[in-house]
């Protein structure tokens, strides 16, 4: 299911020295390089290496956290996982109201790593295992795997639906989606290439932000709250969401001026 750690990495645009990126390069280097090779980052922190267009935003959206998924096939996998984390000198936080599955890395930066296999546990999600049979692999350094662009978009929208929905303008996971339509001008065309299961759970979450009046008119908070460093940038947004939701297209790019 994971791919080795080998050369075989893909192209990127990104930056590497972002406050979440080096987060989360000192959390893989917690894990150690067996442990690592298996679990793929996902989140936020992961936003600025997915980035093309880096003149667009002038600011990320504020996260002290790391997460991450993992395939595990039982129960007992899941915690073998743990307790080699154990012996890494994570902390797993118990304490409520906290995520199930948080951590404390050895220097205390906040890891939530979720287990994707359908036993006790595990999520039982099938876009999750997509997302790491998908995962694109980059040397920080550490070499560590990450959801792809298409991949983040996923899972941010499964998000959406399940937390973000009933509140948008609030919602971390449309800002998200917000930021890594506006800095990826790609991302239409790569959900077109994508199987027809992920397009369509992705038109089927964007379809709902653009129908609904609330979510729709979030979107300007969203990319002002980034500090947006070209004009019109709130319609080339959601030009781009549009895409999502018409198989073949392309999408609008940017330029300096903020033309589409």
């Amino acid at each position: 299911m994971t791919a080795p750690l080998d050369g075989s990495t893909r192209p990127f645009g990104g930056r590497r020295d972002a406050p979440t990126v080096r987060r989360m390069a000192t959390v893989a280097a917690a894990l150690g390089e067996s442990l690592c090779a298996r679990v793929v980052f996902i989140g936020a922190a992961v936003l600025p290496l997915l980035e093309t267009e880096d003149a667009v935003l002038g600011s990320a959206r504020p996260t002290k956290d790391v997460d991450g998924v993992i395939a595990t096939t039982t129960y007992t996998e899941k915690a073998r996982v743990e307790e080699e984390m154990r012996g890494r000198r994570f902390r797993h936080v118990q304490e409520p109201p906290t995520h199930l599955d948080r951590w404390r890395a050895p220097d205390d930066t906040i890891f939530d790593l979720v287990g994707c296999g359908a036993h006790a546990g595990g999520t039982g999600n099938a876009h999750d295992l997509w997302v790491i049979e998908t995962a694109v692999v980059v040397d920080l350094p550490p070499r560590v795997r990450h959801a792809s662009a298409v991949g983040l978009l996923l899972l941010k929208c499964d998000a959406y639906r399940d937390r973000g929905s009933k509140s948008p303008l609030q919602s971390k996971d449309l800002a998200d989606i917000v930021a890594l339509c506006a800095t990826r001008p790609s991302l239409v065309a790569e959900v077109a290439d994508a199987p027809s299961e992920v397009r369509a759970a992705i038109a089927d979450t964007i379809r709902g932000v653009l129908d609904t009046p609330r979510a729709r008119n979030a979107l300007a908070t969203h990319v002002e709250d980034r500090e947006p460093l070209v004009p019109d940038l709130v319609e080339v947004v959601t030009e781009r969401l549009r895409g999502f939701t018409h198989p073949g297209g392309t999408g609008a790019s940017v330029d300096s001026s903020g033309r589409a």
